[in-house]
């Protein structure tokens, strides 16, 4: 389950009071549905369908530059939904994104450190996956680990693009043509189950 951060995830209607502070405007302009309407009532819909019916979900959060200097707001947001985990991607220039601002060094720097500490502040909520990850690998280094294989293993993120084709590793990759990797797809939804799809993963260049 996705999330832009950039708009939907600082609705101030779901945030904690402390959340006050940031602006009134409504920030769900950038995602939004066919019909051009803000997409956040749809999301939320979508998060509680499954928590009603118990599947484990994690969030991915675009955080732009509408969101980059709130970052204890938006955390206490995400960790909210009660996700297995909270994957954060600063914004940039990439595929069809170009017209956007993204943020500045400086702010993506000060965005890591404000996640750093409110992490240490808040240890029983969901993991922060990025700096999950840094965590676990750094561990493994000063243990001296060698197991090359645990410290590269990425955990797939099926991402199904309109035409029902799926890529696994990254949304950035779907809609990506590269000939000499299929473009990057590891098949199609239309013919094919994600199941599948995962069995297969290791047989893809």
């Amino acid at each position: 389950m996705a999330i832009d951060a950039s708009s939907a995830a600082v609705a101030r209607s779901a945030l904690p009071d402390r959340s006050m502070i940031l602006p009134s405007v409504e920030l769900t302009a950038h995602r939004v549905d066919r019909a051009g309407h803000s997409a956040h009532r749809l999301i939320m819909k979508g998060i509680k369908c499954l928590q009603d019916h118990g599947v484990l979900f994690s969030v991915l959060a675009v955080v732009g530059h509408e969101t980059i200097d709130h970052p204890e707001a938006l955390f206490d947001f995400l960790a909210s939904l009660h996700g297995v985990n909270i994957g954060i991607n600063i914004e940039e220039y990439e595929g069809a994104n170009t017209e956007r601002t993204p943020p500045t060094r400086d702010q993506a720097v000060a965005f890591w450190r404000s996640a750093i500490s409110w992490t240490r502040r808040n240890p029983d909520a969901p993991p922060v996956r990025e700096l999950d990850r840094l965590g676990r690998y750094l561990r493994m280094s000063r243990q001296q680990q060698a197991d090359r294989g645990v410290r590269s293993r990425i955990d797939p993120l099926p991402t199904i693009a309109a035409n029902g084709d799926v890529v696994l590793l990254s949304p950035e990759l779907s809609g990506i043509t590269a000939p000499t990797y299929d473009d990057f797809r590891a098949g199609n939804v239309l013919s094919k189950s994600i199941a599948s799809m995962l069995a297969q993963a290791s047989q893809l260049r």
